[in-house]
């Protein structure tokens, strides 16, 4: 069966459509798209934390884990899980009222999945300035990709019955005169899978913060 490698995506369980049912079965291309014409979208419930930023503690870090289970004994098609995304969305706000309209403190946010990119689609890393007159951004990363065929990198085999990885999230501001800030985080995992005709649902993302 071939390989394909997964594209990039710009993060506990829920149900999620499985490929066909048995080793031996096929699935026809009319009833792969009859099924799910753009995909089966899976997303897992958010995590939610948050952290002071301050001109005494300027960096805060975590790790978060994602894995994909349940997998069906046969994957369909080049790409069966299409954009595997671990997606952060952030929130900044003083701890205490300011005047309206203050700017806020400059947050640099980089998720980084610690792997080595080998294509323009891997989405290893991310990263994004929060502040200023800026409240709110998001960023994200592939947390695992599918490996190519050949291929001896850190990847999930294609047809394997869980596909797992993770991101680490740093976040800091300089030790500037802006009072103390609130950030706040959501993440979240999701993927889209295609499915043959007919097919229950089995799979399950689970998300979990490892690392705080």
């Amino acid at each position: 069966m071939p390989r394909g490698n997964l594209k990039e995506h710009a993060v506990v369980v829920l149900a999620l459509a499985s490929g066909c049912s048995s080793p031996d079965a096929t699935c026809a291309s009319e009833d792969l798209y009859a099924a799910s014409p753009g995909g089966d979208l899976v997303s897992s419930p958010d995590v939610l934390g948050e952290v002071v930023l301050s001109s005494d503690e300027t960096s805060f870090s975590t790790t978060f884990e994602a894995l994909l289970d349940q997998l069906p004994e046969v994957w369909v098609g080049e790409e069966p899980l299409h954009q595997p995304t671990l997606l952060l969305t952030f929130a900044l706000e003083y701890t205490d009222p300011q005047p309206a309209g203050a700017e806020l403190p400059r947050v640099t946010a980089v998720l980084d999945t610690g792997r080595v990119s080998t294509t323009p689609w891997d989405g290893v890393q991310a990263s994004i300035v929060l502040g200023g007159s800026g409240r709110s951004g998001q960023i994200g990363v592939a947390p695992f990709v599918v490996c190519a065929s050949g291929s001896t990198e850190d990847c999930c085999p294609y047809g394997a019955s869980r596909c797992a990885g993770g991101s680490a999230l740093q976040l800091s501001r300089n030790a500037d005169v802006f009072p103390p800030v609130r950030v706040r985080y959501t993440a979240s995992a999701s993927t889209q899978v295609y499915a043959c005709l007919g097919d229950e649902p089995q799979a399950s993302w689970t998300l979990e913060e490892t690392g705080r």
